[in-house]
């Protein structure tokens, strides 16, 4: 009977190592998805502030000009831009800016949102690995007492 015990273990060990190699690879599924979601919350942020600044009229000499821009961008009109493209800005809050040099106008908007997306899918992705870590552990447990029951090994 020691000999089915030592097999036996030798072989559940496997199985161990299986499990953890794919709590391993759960958790890198889970960064990489992390970080795609990041990016292409971003990349939005940049998108909105592109085509609110074609939407824009090109440089004028009369009066002042409205425009209807989304509620959470700000634009500046200067004579002269400094930089041209996006660019991020500092401050309490931080912004993503974009200065259009077709019509001399910088374009900002806050990050804060982003990160209030990213920090949710953040946390729910946390929580999804907890569970799943814990569906895994259950599962080895369970097969682990059945081997055990089924060749009679205490």
């Amino acid at each position: 009977m020691g000999t089915n015990e030592t097999i036996l273990n030798h072989e559940m060990k496997g199985i161990q190592n299986y499990g953890i190699i794919v709590l391993v690879v759960l958790f890198a599924l889970h960064l990489l998805v992390l970080g795609t979601l990041s990016y292409l919350e971003m990349s939005e942020l940049r998108n909105e502030l592109f085509t609110a600044s074609e939407s824009l009229p090109p440089k004028t000499t009369g009066a002042s000009q409205s425009f209807n821009l989304p509620e959470d961008i700000i634009a500046i009109r200067t004579d002269k831009l400094e930089r041209v493209g996006f660019y991020e800005i500092k401050t309490d809050k931080d912004y993503i800016a974009y200065a259009n040099p077709k019509n001399n106008y910088i374009l900002t908007i806050s990050e804060n949102s982003a990160e209030r997306e990213i920090r949710d899918i953040t946390i729910a992705l946390t929580a999804l690995y907890f569970g799943e870590v814990i569906i895994l552990v259950g599962w080895w447990f369970f097969v682990k007492s059945k081997v055990r029951e089924l060749f009679e090994i205490k």
